[in-house]
């Protein structure tokens, strides 16, 4: 039934995503600054006070609705989900980095990791998605070369998939100077981060666990900061963070029916009830079939870039003629080990057995964890 309409904004400028000779990414109305709703569709939820918020079918890539798309906003923990999909892509999962003073000193939320301490970039990687981790994220920048190095391939792979609003400055989300993104920006990195199997497991497990290499040390078990995971039904992942100048921003996803939506938002005074609220409107959106406002395709013409070699070894092959393909094959390089071109064979059915009985043990915690949300956070997920 329909409730009312949303004032219709056109295209002002200032709203990003175009330059007045072309439609920005996604398609002519995510140039616009307001609300931007299907034809007939209800009002988007009381409550909510994000600056910019997106929402889409994360299958099709089709935008059910959006309220500010393109404005440039500080992007927080936006950059370490694509400092994630960079080490999925180019780092060696077994690598084993030795944690400096510099890291464990780093602002912003940390994991814990200690000085000499020994971790596998799998682990590093693992925590960044799961947790805030600033000290992890600084630790994989040393490994990708630095962070000039990292930030050129973190704004490379930006740029390739179409995120034409985000430039990284810092790769622990810290605010600089220039930095950006927009929910449009946030909503597609995301979606494509989920394409990887490995991001996808760990975005959605209930807690890390860190396993310092060699004798000593002791472990590090983190909850997942992702609150919907224990409170939104079908919640399947996502990513929040905090700075002065960002407020609270959210990105994540959920399953219902057949249906897999993704939610940004940006700017918030809080995130989880506000990202909660949308994720209901999205999925009352896609029960009535309304026509979607724009996509999150790439409507730019930006190519792929070619994957970089890996800091610590050689890129895997990729296939040339098709550069979605070699798009989806480098960031399927997965942490459990398809480095360097080839897997043994007895070895990727072992991996593969695994996979399964960690997506099993993952499934049954859960639905644990919604019956009884008290012991989310004294249950370990299996990462290795």
């Amino acid at each position: 039934m329909v409730t009312g309409m949303a004032p219709i904004a056109s295209a002002q400028p200032g709203c990003g995503g175009g330059d007045g000779a072309k439609p920005p990414v996604g398609g002519p109305r995510m140039a616009e600054c307001g609300v931007v709703l299907p034809a007939n569709a209800d009002l988007p939820p009381d409550g909510l006070d994000a600056a910019s918020w997106l929402l889409a079918d994360q299958d099709s890539g089709q935008v059910l609705a959006a309220n500010a798309p393109h404005v440039h906003r500080p992007p927080a923990s936006i950059a370490k989900v694509l400092l994630a999909m960079v080490a999925l892509r180019d780092l060696n999962p077994d690598t084993v980095v030795t944690a400096t003073r510099e890291d464990t000193a780093q602002q912003g939320s940390r994991i814990g990791l200690v000085a000499d301490g020994r971790y596998t970039v799998r682990d590093l990687t693992v925590a960044l998605i799961v947790s805030p981790a600033a000290d992890a994220a600084n630790a994989l920048a040393r490994q990708l070369g630095g962070e000039g190095e990292a930030l050129k391939r973190v704004n490379n792979l930006a740029q390739s998939m179409g995120a034409l609003d985000t430039n990284i400055k810092d790769p622990t989300g810290l605010d600089a100077d220039g930095m950006t993104t927009s929910a449009y920006d946030t909503a597609l990195i995301y979606r494509q981060a989920m394409r990887n199997q490995n991001f996808a497991a760990a975005t959605g497990a209930p807690s890390v666990q860190l396993s310092p290499v060699g004798r000593g040390g002791a472990k590090i078990v983190r909850s997942n900061d992702n609150e919907l995971l224990g409170t939104y039904d079908g919640a399947t992942g996502g990513k929040a963070g905090f700075t002065d100048a960002a407020k609270n921003i959210y990105v994540g996803s959920a399953a219902r029916g057949g249906r897999r939506i993704v939610v940004a938002l940006l700017g918030a005074s809080s995130a989880f009830d506000q990202a909660t609220k949308l994720l209901d409107y999205g999925f009352k959106l896609t029960a009535a079939h309304t026509a979607p406002v724009g996509d999150l395709n790439n409507k730019a013409g930006a190519g792929v870039v070619t994957p970089q070699p890996p800091a610590d070894g050689p890129a895997s092959n990729t296939p040339d003629n098709d550069p979605a393909a070699a798009q989806r094959v480098a960031m399927d390089r997965s942490m459990f080990g398809n480095v360097g071109g080839f897997v043994v064979a007895a070895g990727g059915l072992a991996v593969l057995l695994m996979f399964v009985l960690a997506l099993k043990r993952k499934a049954d915690r859960a639905a644990a964890m919604r019956r009884r949300r008290a012991q989310a956070r004294a249950s370990n997920y299996p990462v290795h």
